[in-house]
């Protein structure tokens, strides 16, 4: 067997070289797991501030909700069930006279698919009316209908004849429900 002289030099360098590859392991170690909570914090950081400006926006989305509500409530109230079409139309024909225009037609197309909503569907109620009288008045009696208790929306409208009296020819669309 060989006898290895050791001195103390030997033993301390061996030591210090032990020790500092120890030490540089752990701050490999140490280095990698900063980086990772670098990381989670910078996603962290992402998320909060995409989190705070919704929060900015909450009050718009929640406006924008109510408004989407009173929207349905009025398009409900407005609309008609398939079977007070016949009312509707006498709705029409009545209020006319009010407003002196003569109604010569007055006639219903087929329901057209509209919307979805919640448990409802809605369709659109061609109406193709041809009329007589004064543009103004006819004007005013259309502006009366889009007022009404009921939902119209003025789909086309042709105006012939000479002024002040016309003949007008045009569709109307109410909308009906199915519950």
């Amino acid at each position: 067997m060989l006898k290895v002289k050791l001195n103390k030099t030997i033993i301390i360098l061996g030591v210090l070289s032990l020790v500092a590859v120890v030490e540089i392991s752990v701050f490999t170690l140490e280095v990698k797991q900063l980086i990772s909570l670098n990381k989670e914090t910078s996603d962290l950081k992402a998320k909060l501030k995409r989190t705070e400006e919704e929060w900015r926006r909450k009050e718009v989305y929640l406006a924008r909700i109510e408004t989407l509500k009173k929207e349905k409530m009025d398009s409900l109230a407005k609309s008609i069930l398939a079977e007070e079409v016949p009312g509707l139309l006498s709705f029409i024909s009545s209020e006319s006279k009010n407003f002196n225009v003569e109604i010569n037609s007055l006639k219903p197309g087929s329901l057209e698919k509209y919307a979805s909503l919640g448990s409802f569907k809605f369709y659109y109620l061609p109406l193709n009316i041809e009329a007589q009288g004064n543009f103004h008045r006819v004007a005013n009696f259309l502006n009366f209908l889009q007022q009404s208790r009921y939902f119209f929306e003025i789909r086309d409208l042709e105006i012939s004849g000479a002024p002040p009296q016309g003949l007008v020819s045009l569709v109307i669309c109410a909308l009906v429900r199915e519950e």
